[in-house]
């Protein structure tokens, strides 16, 4: 049941009070884009700033953001919003009718293959759409023959069959199959950060480093439109682009006018899907990271994944402090004083033993902090 941010408040403060942890050590809070949570005014991260100072720093989940971003980019072009509503319309009713989904597993055996079920499209996970996404480019000789049987039997009623039969054409559709590819090399590259994101133990340097990594794999992508067009036909070289034609104007008096070939169709999809896509994904991570990417490289210097290497990836006190330099400021900690302590601590870590996931204990003559 939702509660409202004075209820999550109250559980929040109630908690901390009975672990005995003073609300003056919280730095930083994170949740979901729900407004009873990130609400500027009446939000729980707004009435827990009030209670424990205007230091604590609000932080929207990461691996929403991710989310937000992909989502953004499914809506910006009919045809992509159009592959993933013609993706779950397969799914309600192959799923929802047990003859089609008999028929369905029975075509998968028959090829030898895992009988494996269509995914739903669930619009608050992303990750939903990469898995519905993957199961019709794996399953997708078994989902045209299921179609193409609901087509010719007489025991499925003509709602059904006209259904299955624009199915049929849609998903035989070189445009469509294109989309499908686009999103499926998209879901590839940003996969390994929403899983990093969703992780309990969650590397900051190494989500930060796969932040930048994803976003230079998408840049490449998007220069070399040929990788998605050439993928295609290899896998489907008997279908071919459909020619769509224009009605062209009368310039002059008495002139005949005749419809006339449009634009190359594969210079019309990369126009119309494939840069408007990839923009959409591009800008919007730079925009939703870009305002709170200083607190996750500040996080990634205070993860412990980060000291057994620390020094590789900060070699002096001085990259210590640009990385943390604004998240102190925000805290009111002294940046430099900060960065001595964790440089510090981090020759100090290193000599610790770890056997059985215990460490050594050092004397506190060992560490200079």
């Amino acid at each position: 049941m939702t509660q409202t941010a004075d209820e999550l408040l109250n559980n929040i403060v109630g908690e901390l009070e009975n672990l005995t942890l003073p609300l003056s050590s919280l730095v930083s809070q994170t949740y979901d884009g729900a407004s009873n949570m990130s609400g500027k005014y009446n939000g729980l991260q707004a009435k827990l700033k009030e209670v424990a100072g205007e230091h604590v720093i609000f932080v929207h989940c990461y691996a929403h953001t991710l989310n937000f971003v992909l989502g953004d980019a499914a809506c910006v072009s009919v045809d992509v919003a159009e592959l993933f509503e013609n993706l779950q319309s397969l799914y309600v009713m192959v799923s929802k009718s047990h003859p089609i989904n008999q028929i369905f597993e029975e075509y998968q055996q028959d090829a030898g293959l895992f009988v494996r079920s269509l995914k739903r499209i669930d619009t608050v996970r992303w990750s939903a759409r990469e898995f519905s996404l993957d199961m019709f480019l794996e399953r997708y000789d078994a989902v045209m023959r299921t179609l193409e049987s609901v087509i010719a039997g007489k025991k499925f009623d003509s709602e059904k069959r006209s259904l299955a039969d624009g199915m049929r054409k849609t998903f035989s559709s070189k445009q469509f199959l294109a989309s499908a590819f686009l999103f499926r090399e998209i879901f590839a590259i940003t996969g390994p950060l929403s899983r990093t994101l969703q992780s309990v133990n969650i590397d900051f340097g190494k989500a930060l480093d796969l932040l930048d990594t994803m976003l230079k794999q998408l840049y490449e992508l998007r220069d070399d439109p040929q990788r998605i067009l050439d993928g295609l036909e290899n896998d489907f070289s008997e279908i071919e682009w459909e020619e769509r034609r224009v009605a062209r104007k009368k310039r002059m008096p008495g002139e005949l006018a005749f419809d006339e070939p449009a634009a190359l169709t594969q210079e019309k999809w990369r126009r119309d899907v494939f840069y408007i896509a990839l923009d959409s994904v591009i800008s919007g991570t730079h925009k939703r990271f870009a305002q709170s990417r200083h607190v996750l490289e500040a996080f990634s210097v205070f993860s412990p994944q980060v000291f057994p290497n620390f020094q590789e990836r900060f070699p002096t006190t001085v990259h210590v402090e640009q990385n943390i330099l604004e998240f102190c400021n925000t805290c009111g900690i002294d940046s430099h004083q900060c960065a001595k302590e964790l440089f510090s601590f981090s020759s100090a870590f290193k000599m610790f033993i770890f056997d059985n996931n215990s460490a050594v204990e050092l004397d506190s003559e060992d560490v200079s902090l």
